[in-house]
């Protein structure tokens, strides 16, 4: 069910999408594109331990809204890291990254999101999806669901290979509350409005400073409705149930 406060007809040669990924392209129960590197087969299971031991540690952090935004995006920070340094020390092989894609079943498309970045191809509107994921995979992913048009760019974590090992994370890392960071100017130059998606809170932040309406996916695991209309005055749309 969906619930908008207001329509407003927006001009598509004035407007952009900014748009995260992991459970707002993808529906609320798929894999995160960092999960698939946890649950695949061909990655060492000592990192799949390791890594769901930082998740345990800093994901409820990450949904604390008690927690201040500079606190909190401080163990964003390190939480990214600790991630990055696994990666260099289980090594995984850049020719692996499709095998671990095309065996997991886990991620999904939000329904409509096939439908939606067809119909903003079609009207040229630029979409930028900022993502606190992993980028090759969000690439990959799109680029097989016959998805990643002219008119997508994709910014995200994107790994360091060296002789076909993955060794870390290119900098600067993104997670999900430094996305306002992401200079998308040259890509909006001259569009005076933008849809913003996201499903936490936080990813509000990614209009920071721009004319935008903001849209938020309620995923039912979070049970964060409340807390978007407590502490996201800016969210204008709320969308609950996809």
């Amino acid at each position: 069910m969906i619930f908008l406060k207001k329509f407003k007809i927006l001009d598509p040669k004035q407007s952009y999408v900014l748009m995260d990924f992991d459970r707002t392209i993808t529906s609320e129960n798929s894999s995160s594109t960092w999960g698939l590197l946890e649950e695949s087969k061909f990655v060492d299971s000592e990192y799949a331990t390791s890594s769901l031991e930082l998740y345990n540690k800093y994901r409820p952090i990450e949904l604390d809204h008690q927690m201040s935004f500079d606190e909190k995006a401080k163990h964003m920070e390190d939480w990214h890291k600790n991630v990055g340094g696994l990666l260099n020390k289980y090594h995984i092989y850049e020719e692996t990254i499709e095998k671990i894609l095309s065996d997991s079943h886990g991620m999904k498309l939000r329904r409509g999101a096939d439908n939606f970045l067809e119909q903003m191809h079609m009207l040229d509107v630029p979409v930028i999806i900022i993502s606190a994921g992993l980028g090759e995979f969000i690439v990959r992913y799109l680029k097989r669901e016959k998805l990643l048009f002219d008119n997508i760019t994709v910014h995200a974590n994107f790994f360091v290979f060296e002789d076909g090992k993955i060794m870390g994370i290119k900098q600067p890392i993104i997670h999900p509350l430094n996305k306002f960071n992401t200079d998308c100017s040259d890509i909006i130059k001259g569009r005076n409005t933008g849809l913003v998606f996201g499903d936490q809170v936080e990813d509000c932040e990614m209009g920071r400073g721009l004319n935008t309406i903001d849209v938020g996916f309620c995923n039912p695991a979070i049970h964060n409705l409340e807390n978007y209309k407590e502490k996201s005055k800016k969210y204008r749309e709320i969308i609950r149930g996809l």
